[in-house]
């Protein structure tokens, strides 16, 4: 799995000096000004009515991805626009102190960043802002310092543990769990964009042995806890990857697994998994 550009900190009351920007393209007194909408829909909590502030990643005529209009009809440009907000409400609470900053722009395709220093009141990261359906549009807000207090996606959430409940079932059967599971084997791109059947013999084993997979940690485990999330761009589309700490038993050693999942439909399946 391989980013995209990232699709690819910011103040409360926005009493900013910029800088100017030393390359073509809007200056840095305009790239503040479109962000200004954008954080105040951050801080008013405005949900999926920010959409149009947000770009999403949207296919191309080759199936490449690029930036674009979000869809709120689309389960990832949901949960896109969800945890880009989230980030930016957390990372620059309305009350926050002024933090230094710079506003540049990336490159000439209309990438533009606002960089802001750690402080005693805030720590430091950047927020993207790139050129989407004729507008400056928030692309990905990045952090030097994990916010541990910004909540997973609610749908990611739920999805989670919908797939940990179904496995500690120990009436679960593969035909039972095949439906949490994308498909695999076949046509990648294609095979990715449905729930997996257990009735296909080329895919049982891969679906026993993600339920074995899972019931094992579970069996090795005190409890667990989302550790990160991320996402991930491939041919398939978005990645959404949860790292979850799964605390050890008796001692053992704790496992960190990294549950990436694709949006089949209106619902997150798992498509795979990593054991560290």
């Amino acid at each position: 799995m391989r980013p995209l550009v990232r699709l690819l900190p910011v103040l409360g009351v926005l009493a900013l000096s910029p800088i100017a920007v030393a390359q073509t393209g809007l200056d840095s007194a305009a790239v503040v000004g479109r962000f200004r909408p954008i954080l105040a829909a951050a801080h008013a909590d405005r949900g999926l009515a920010a959409a149009p502030l947000v770009a999403c990643p949207v296919p191309d005529a080759d199936g490449d991805l690029g930036p674009g209009l979000c869809d709120p009809a689309l389960l990832e440009h949901r949960v896109q626009v969800e945890w880009q907000l989230a980030l930016l409400r957390r990372l620059v609470p309305p009350a926050a102190r002024p933090v230094t900053f710079t506003a540049g722009q990336r490159s000439d395709a209309g990438l533009y960043v606002l960089r802001f220093q750690a402080g005693p009141s805030a720590q430091g990261g950047d927020v993207f802002l790139i050129t989407a359906g004729g507008a400056l549009r928030l692309a990905a807000v990045e952090v030097e310092e994990p916010l541990a207090d910004v909540p997973t996606p609610a749908e990611l959430g739920r999805a989670l543990d919908q797939l940990l409940a179904r496995a500690a079932d120990p009436a679960t059967t593969p035909a039972a769990f095949a439906p949490l599971l994308v498909a695999t084997g076949g046509d990648r791109m294609q095979a990715r964009r449905a729930a997996a059947d257990a009735a296909d013999p080329a895919q049982r084993q891969a679906i026993e042995g993600s339920l074995a997979g899972i019931r094992r940690l579970l069996a090795g485990s005190t409890g667990h806890s989302v550790a990160g999330f991320v996402v991930e761009y491939e041919s398939e589309g978005a990645w959404h990857i949860l790292t979850v700490l799964f605390d050890g038993r008796n001692g053992a050693d704790d496992a960190h697994v990294m549950f990436a999942f694709l949006a089949v439909g209106d619902a997150f399946l798992l498509g795979d998994m990593d054991v560290d």
